[in-house]
């Protein structure tokens, strides 16, 4: 399994928190099936060796959407 950090503004996670709570579950049980509600159910990844290094997604509804990869390049904070 992969971690996975994200900034979440603070009412939402009082909410996520008193939801899980009530549930008697945990916020990363939830967050993940709601995730997984949103997602499609296949994701087909091509990469393109071309110059702009491009990714390209194909959805299950066929749907292609591309996105540059950020390869090792490191972020700035």
């Amino acid at each position: 399994m992969k971690k996975f950090m994200m900034n979440m503004p603070d009412d939402i996670h009082k909410r996520l928190k008193l939801y899980a709570t009530e549930r008697g579950t945990d916020m990363t049980s939830i967050v993940l099936e709601a995730i997984e509600n949103q997602l499609p159910k296949k994701v087909f990844v091509m990469v393109s060796e071309s110059p702009q290094n491009t990714v390209r997604v194909v959805a299950k509804e066929g749907n292609p959407e591309s996105r540059k990869s950020r390869g090792n390049k490191s972020r700035k904070r």
